[in-house]
C-alpha cells in the first residue's frame, strides 16, 4: 500500500485512493456534476457547446483560416480584406438587437433555442458554401456575405447563452 504526504493541515499520510478521490472532487468533472444538478444537463450542454465548441474552437478555426483563404486563395488585396473582415463582423454589433428580437418574438413558443438553431444552420450553410465553391468563383462581396452569416452563427448563440447566464 502506497502512502502519500498530502498538503493538509495535519500532513498525515493518506492512501493513494483517498488522494485521488480528493483530487477528483476539485476537478472539472465534479464541478460539472454540481452544475448539472443545479441547472440541468441540457443547460450545461448548451453552455459548453456555445462557449467551448462554437466560440472557443469554431471561431478560432474560421477566423484563422479566413485570412489565408481570402488573401491567398481568392487573391484579395489587403484593403479588400479589411473591408470584407469589417463587414463580416456586423453581427457582433447587432447582439443587442438579437437579444431584443428573441425576447419579444418567440418562435414556436420558445425564445432562444430556435434562434440558436437558425444561427447554426446559417453558419453551416455559409461555411459549406465557402468550402464547396471554387475559389476562382468567389467574389469579395460573396465572401463577405458568407462570412457575415458565419458570424451570425457565432454572435447569436453568444447573446442567447449570455441572456440565460444573466437570468
Amino acid at each position: 500500500r502506497v502512502r502519500v504526504l498530502c498538503a493538509t493541515p495535519t500532513t498525515r499520510p493518506v492512501s493513494m485512493a483517498a488522494f485521488f478521490r480528493r483530487a477528483d472532487s476539485l476537478t472539472g468533472r465534479a464541478f460539472l456534476r454540481r452544475l448539472s444538478a443545479a441547472f440541468g444537463w441540457r443547460y450545461v450542454a448548451a453552455c459548453i457547446l456555445a462557449y467551448g465548441v462554437n466560440q472557443g474552437m469554431g471561431e478560432k478555426f474560421v477566423f484563422g483560416a479566413r485570412q489565408y483563404y481570402l488573401l491567398d486563395d481568392i487573391g484579395m488585396t489587403s484593403a479588400e480584406y479589411g473591408r470584407v473582415a469589417g463587414f463580416s463582423h456586423i453581427p457582433w454589433q447587432l447582439k443587442s438587437l438579437f437579444g431584443l428580437l428573441s425576447d419579444t418574438v418567440p418562435l414556436g413558443g420558445m425564445h432562444r433555442a430556435p434562434y440558436m438553431l437558425i444561427a447554426g444552420v446559417l453558419g453551416l450553410f455559409a461555411l459549406g458554401m465557402l468550402t464547396a465553391l471554387p475559389a476562382a468563383t468567389v467574389s469579395a462581396p460573396l465572401a463577405g456575405f458568407l462570412l457575415l452569416l458565419t458570424n451570425v452563427n457565432f454572435a447569436m448563440p453568444d447573446v442567447m447563452i449570455d441572456a440565460t447566464v444573466a437570468e
